[in-house]
């Protein structure tokens, strides 16, 4: 009977690792899908006029709204890069280099194009950058 608990118990533990390791894995599926509409948000507030009606802009502004408490429930944030940052090349998308005048700065990023998204520490979406050479 003991051996028989100890291979339930075994199999419990077995399927609750399975299904942290599954849920993860449709959280990052679904991230990936979900931050790119945030450039559509830029791109989109950037357009926006005053003949756009207010119940329109309001429409708008509370879409975004959920859209960062969505990305904010399910722990989905931009990778933390900036100018001046030092560059590790299997972590960004490097875009362009450009001739750095000063020594310090050789592999540190001169601009950031694109943000780039991670979940739970792990890079789903690599930043766009430039680097100084």
């Amino acid at each position: 009977m003991t051996e028989d608990f100890k291979k339930a118990e075994q199999l419990w533990v077995d399927a609750k690792k399975k299904s942290e390791a599954n849920k993860t894995e449709v959280i990052r599926g679904f991230a990936a899908t979900l931050v790119p509409l945030n450039t559509h948000f830029i791109n989109t507030k950037q357009i926006e006029t005053e003949a756009h009606s207010v119940d329109l802009r309001e429409g708008f502004d509370n879409t975004v709204r959920l859209f960062f408490n969505t990305l904010e429930k399910f722990n989905i944030k931009k990778v933390d890069i900036k100018e001046g940052s030092k560059v590790k090349k299997d972590q960004v998308i490097i875009a362009k280099e450009e001739k750095s005048e000063a020594p310090e700065q050789k592999g540190t990023v001169a601009k950031v194009l694109e943000e780039g998204w991670e979940v739970e520490g792990k890079t789903i979406i690599k930043p766009k950058v430039v680097v100084y050479n």
